[in-house]
């Protein structure tokens, strides 16, 4: 019997450290299709990076999340 519950929970650990690593996989690929595509201009890692005149005066470039520049 403990040696069922034990690999149960060997099984349940290693499970889970694959579901992460898939899951971490697809967050680089998510990461990388949107650096390589898209306006090459607007592209941001900070405010810092984008262009002062993509937006009207009272508005200010700013980086969102998924690293492009808006207003």
């Amino acid at each position: 019997m403990v040696e069922l519950v034990k690999f149960v929970y060997v099984m349940i650990t290693l499970l889970s450290i694959v579901v992460v690593a898939k899951n971490s996989q697809v967050t680089f690929f998510y990461f990388y299709f949107l650096i390589t595509t898209g306006n090459k201009e607007n592209i941001c890692f900070k405010d810092a990076d984008c262009p002062q005149d993509i937006c009207s005066y009272p508005f200010k470039p700013k980086c969102n999340i998924y690293g492009y520049c808006s207003c």
